[in-house]
Parts: C-alpha cells; structure tokens; sequence
C-alpha cells in the first residue's frame, strides 16, 4: 500500500486565539507531530498551507515535506481537503490518503499503521478510527474516492459527503483517545498537552514480577440522596469499616504480605488503608494520583436532581460512559487511566517489594486493571466491577467479594 498523508493546516485559528500548527506540545510544533506520526506510518506527508503560510513554509522545507498552497482557504476546510486530495492524485500511485488536521497532533504512527493496514484489508472503504464507539481522525480516503470529493460540491462540505457515503465507512476501533482529541480551544490544547505528558512505560511490564493486590474501599456513609460521588470527601460507614477487617483477613489468609499499603486520600479509601494495615503490620502512604475520577460539578450532587436539571447531558453520558466530559474540570475513564498510570510508574519504580497493595476506587481499579492486563477501558468497565470491600489478584480471576 502507497498512502498520501494530508496534514490539515490551512485556516485560521480563529477559535484558539493562536496558530494552531506551530502551537508546540512536548517542544514539537503540533503539526510537525503530526507529520511525523503520518511519515512513521510509511505515509507521504503533504502540509496543506493557507493562512499564515509563511510561518510554515521554514518548517516543511527543513522536513522536507510537500507544500500544497490552497489560496482558497477562506473558504473553509473543505476548500483545503479538496487541494490536498487534487495534489495527491496529480503525483498518482496512492491507493488512498490519510486526512489528518494538524489539531489532532498526539495520534501515535502505530494507530496510523493500523488504520493502513485495516485499508489494506477492505480495499475501496473509507476507514475511521473509533475510540469507544465514537469517530476520530484522521480518516483514510481510498483513491476510488478522489474524484467524487473533487467533484462535490454541495453544502456541509465533508460532513456532507461522508453522509452521503455512509455506506461505504468502515469503523476500526482502537483504545487510543487520541483519536478525538483536537486542540480547536485553549481548554482543548491544554488537555492535549496533559495526555502528552503520559509515560510511555509498559506498566503491565513493570507489574510482571510482582503480586499486586487490589482493595476497593468498604462502603461509604450513607446520604439522603443518592449522589454521584467521584472525588466528593465521604468517611466509611460502619459496615465499611467491618468491611475492610474482613477484606483485611481475607487477603491475609489468601497469601497477601505486604510491608507497605498504598492508598487514595480520600476518606474512605484512606480509612479502608488503615484498618487493613493494622491487621497485616503495614505502613499506609498516600497516593494523590489514586483519587476517584473527578466529575467536575458533578461531584457530591444527587443523581435525581442532574437527572432532571441536565438531561441531555445525563444522558449523553450515559451513552459515552467512557469518554464524556462533564465540564473543564472533569475526567473521563482515559484521563483517569493517564493519571493512574503516572502515579503507578512513580510507585513501582520506588517500592522495589515483590507484593504490593493498592486500597482504592473501583474506576481506578479499572483502571489499573486495563493497565496491568493490556485491555481495553472498555474490557475493564465491563468486566472489572468489584464492590465495596473486594478485592483480587491482578491476572487472577478470582474476585473476592
């Protein structure tokens, strides 16, 4: 397979404030990253230039990429796909081309590749990336295609033609979020910069010579309402308490010896920490990256009153249990992962014990629990579900409750 990547760079900016392609993440200029990740994936990189384009012109010439000058660009995005597309066939020889704005920067090549080879696979489809359910970029167009977007022009532009078309799109998911992640706002380019920031170390590597343990905390207080509870500071009940004691033997009498428990802050999962810890002789060190996911202005509300004040939203949510954001201040279950995985990176490399315990929430149960494992977030919400007090061995099946 011979694929052209058009790296989407042409417009204004107008919604960041700043011009996105130079705007830098990890010391990159976003659509040099881009570029690279489309070169490393055995693309032909093409840089669509527009406005501002002799801000870029340094840049494609030092990568030596392909410029394509679209004096149109005023016009829109799809003035620019329709150039990049005209210049990928007048070189000819590709049997597609990959569509990739340069505010998607942090999609690794291996997402890339894998996008080729699906197309490689079904020969003639259009192929989009999916991170649970949801579409992403960059979209692979087959060459068939090429003259029907040169072609067209109704309006919507490539939404339009894509509906049109929807027939002939092939899904390919993926656990990567970097799929629909762009950078069009200043909120957008700093969660961008966050999710760059994650190691890039195989934790299920680091786990592999030891035991790792997993408690989730005994059950909270109970409130008038039910609420959603994320990071909201709620202190165990006393069945919570007699919950952790049980889980406390129950761990010690499966084999669990553990010199240090590691623990989330939070009330309840501190308190958990230590009631176990009085049992098995341990020490108790909190860890801020084990926090429950936060849910932004969520967090301590009941669960009626959202559902009546925001339903569209309640809903959604309930749709994209994986991905929604509540709000600027939220998570979802891959920030979460990103954050779990930094704070257990920092943990394994400085306890050097062959069994650890971690006493925390079941999100980032999950969370660890897709780490350790190589599965998928979805894999781990569906099937990773312990209640209060339980606990296992990761890469055991045996769930305690």
């Amino acid at each position: 397979m011979r694929a052209a990547a058009i790296i989407l760079s042409a417009g204004y900016s107008s919604r960041m404030g700043a011009f996105k392609p130079l705007l830098p993440i990890n010391g990159i200029p976003a659509v040099a990253m881009a570029a690279q990740a489309a070169a490393a994936a055995g693309a032909q990189v093409f840089v669509l230039t527009g406005h501002n384009r002799s801000a870029l012109s340094r840049l494609i010439e030092e990568k030596r990429y392909t410029e394509v000058f679209n004096g149109f660009y005023d016009r829109g995005m799809f003035s620019s796909i329709q150039a990049g597309i005209a210049e990928a066939a007048r070189h000819g020889g590709f049997t597609g081309a990959l569509l990739w704005p340069c505010d998607c920067p942090i999609i690794p090549s291996r997402v890339a590749k894998s996008i080729l080879d699906e197309a490689e696979r079904h020969p003639g489809m259009l192929v989009v990336p999916c991170c649970a359910g949801k579409n992403g970029h960059p979209l692979y167009i087959p060459s068939e295609m090429f003259r029907g977007i040169l072609d067209y022009n109704e309006p919507g532009g490539m939404k339009s033609f894509l509906k049109c078309h929807k027939h002939m799109l092939h899904a390919l998911e993926t656990d990567c979020d970097a799929v629909l992640l762009d950078m069009d706002t200043k909120q957008g380019y700093e969660r961008i910069l966050r999710c760059a920031a994650e190691p890039s170390d195989d934790v299920g590597e680091l786990m592999r010579s030891r035991r790792i343990w997993l408690l989730r905390h005994g059950e909270t207080q109970r409130q008038p309402d039910r609420i959603f509870l994320g990071q909201t500071d709620i202190a165990l009940s006393a069945r919570g308490r007699k919950q952790a004691g049980n889980a406390a033997l129950e761990l010690i009498r499966a084999g669990c010896r553990v010199k240090t428990i590691y623990t989330s802050p939070l009330k309840r999962s501190y308190e958990t920490a230590c009631i176990a810890a009085g049992y098995m002789g341990a020490d108790v060190i909190a860890v801020d990256g084990f926090r429950e996911m936060s849910l932004g202005s969520w967090d301590g509300e009941p669960v009626e009153k959202i559902r009546l004040e925001q339903r569209e939203a309640y809903e959604r949510r309930g749709r994209e249990i994986l991905t929604y954001l509540i709000d600027e201040n939220s998570e979802n279950f891959y920030d979460l992962r990103r954050r779990v995985k930094s704070a257990v990176i920092e943990v394994l490399n400085s306890d050097t014990g062959s069994e650890l315990l971690f006493v925390t929430h079941s999100g980032v149960i999950r969370a660890l629990w897709s780490l350790a494992l190589g599965e998928t977030m979805a894999a781990a919400h569906s099937r990773c579900n312990p209640e209060t007090g339980g606990w296992m061995l990761l890469g055991s099946e045996n769930l305690s409750v």
